[in-house]
């Protein structure tokens, strides 16, 4: 019984509530019914206003022009609206013909046309949401450079009707020569148009810094007749590239033209008559004031080289001593300076920087006695050069070290199973047998004798043994 009254008191208050908000409307006023942002009651001639009501869709539902709406409830811009306030809804005049389907367009400027930084932008639209355009512009990177906010404007615009636009687009920071406008509304894009974007002088872009770079070649790069140029300037900028020699004579131009972006490339042809390993200056400008310069090595198509002029070859060396030398096409780069004993093992390394004519200079220790070598390579351009020599490190070279020409000293090794060294410092190679040998050399190393026992096999380094463990007979002393 009580569940059955429940039931019937709920219905009762449904048809209350439904009566209520179903209330007749007056005579002449159009309700096209519930739409979003415009679902409160009428009541008669009275609409009341609930949370997220606009003035648009209020306007819209009731075939009223929006500012006629708010001008006969004595409500003024920027028409804020209220939940629970009661509006009046004046008479309805006819509704406006319905668009085929919403639309914006860009009629102004028209597409492929120039533009400036600062130009006029109009259209027209119909059927679009309280009649919010926004205008975008986008440079060649896709980012958006400008925009424009505004609303069509006619008579049935707020109920939909059609209406025109009319602005001014301002774009900053544009990147590249085209621009895209893109005509929005409600996050609904329905139309785009491309332009290009004109520095005021009739060329296409504007160079407005004078930011520029040359990234190849590298500075102190050896480079041919024609080679490419590459760099970074500001953005649309015209870079013209001129080559020059050590005197200012002409040697080549190029122009990189207009581009998009930042980056450009050109391809840069040297005149006749450059002698090889000729300092090359080039520069770079832009339109926008900006300047680069490199310095370059004209290769005349020979491979870079390089000469050890100190020591001199076969040169008996201190233990600290001078390494100099000079490079063709080198340039400013680091060298790779190593002694080397006569059997490959490597005694010493040390690095070098030349200078921007290829000269380089320093000094090397070396604490042993042995023959050997000094190498000079450039791991950038594979020159390479080698001077023999013998090093003496412990003093000066009469004192520790003495040529014995052939046949002045004889070993006697006095057993077989003596052992060969590689040299004084290094390891054992091979056993001697018993007998009579040669030696070239005697070297004080350690405190102890060491003599040079010449090998005449093919590529193969000479053998040391100690002078205790042999008996010289001879002019074999130092």
């Amino acid at each position: 019984m009580r569940k059955s009254f429940l039931i019937t008191l709920l219905a009762v208050l449904w048809l209350v509530l439904a009566a209520s908000s179903s209330s007749a409307q007056s005579p002449g006023i159009v309700d096209n019914g519930w739409m979003p942002h415009a679902q409160g009651p009428l009541n008669g001639d009275i609409y009341t206003v609930i949370w997220g009501d606009t003035v648009f869709s209020i306007s819209r539902r009731f075939n009223v022009d929006q500012y006629t709406l708010m001008s006969y409830n004595g409500i003024p811009s920027p028409y804020r609206l209220l939940a629970g306030q009661p509006i009046r809804i004046p008479t309805s005049g006819p509704g406006p013909q319905p668009c085929p389907s919403p639309f914006l367009t860009i009629t102004n400027p028209p597409p492929n046309t120039n533009v400036g930084t600062s130009f006029p932008v109009s259209g027209s639209g119909c059927g679009l949401f309280e009649g919010n355009v926004f205008i975008r512009a986008l440079d060649s990177r896709g980012v958006q450079v400008g925009q424009v906010v505004t609303t069509l404007s006619g008579p049935t615009v707020g109920i939909g009707g059609q209406g025109t636009y009319n602005d001014t687009m301002t774009v900053s920071g544009a990147q590249g020569q085209l621009l895209t406008l893109l005509a929005i509304s409600n996050n609904v894009e329905y139309s785009r148009v491309t332009v290009n974007l004109n520095d005021g002088g009739g060329g296409i872009g504007q160079c407005q810094s004078s930011a520029l770079s040359i990234f190849e070649p590298g500075e102190g790069a050896n480079v041919p007749a024609s080679f490419t140029v590459r760099g970074d300037a500001a953005f649309n900028c015209t870079v013209t590239i001129t080559a020059r020699d050590g005197g200012g004579r002409q040697l080549g131009t190029a122009n990189a033209g207009t581009f998009q972006g930042t980056q450009w490339s050109t391809t840069l042809a040297l005149q006749g008559g450059i002698a090889p390993w000729s300092d090359i200056f080039i520069e770079a400008r832009t339109n926008g004031g900006g300047v680069a310069q490199r310095r370059v090595r004209f290769d005349g198509g020979q491979q870079p080289s390089l000469t050890i002029t100190e020591p001199a070859p076969n040169t008996p060396l201190q233990t600290t001593f001078r390494v100099r030398g000079v490079g063709a096409g080198l340039g400013n780069t680091t060298l790779i300076v190593q002694a080397i004993s006569n059997n490959g093992g490597l005694i010493q390394e040390q690095s070098v920087q030349t200078d921007f004519q290829g000269a380089f200079d320093l000094q090397m220790t070396v604490n042993q006695n042995t023959p050997g070598r000094i190498e000079v390579r450039s791991q950038a351009t594979g020159a390479f050069a080698s001077v023999p020599v013998t090093f003496n490190g412990g003093g000066s070279p009469s004192n520790n070290f003495r040529d014995l020409p052939n046949g002045q000293c004889q070993l006697n090794v006095p057993v077989n199973g003596v052992p060969a060294f590689a040299n004084p410092d290094g390891p054992q190679v091979r056993t001697l047998s018993a007998g009579w040998l040669p030696t070239v050399r005697v070297v004080r190393f350690g405190g102890q004798l060491w003599y040079v026992i010449p090998n005449y096999s093919a590529n193969a380094a000479d053998d040391w043994v100690r002078g205790g463990d042999v008996q010289a007979s001879g002019s074999c002393g130092l």
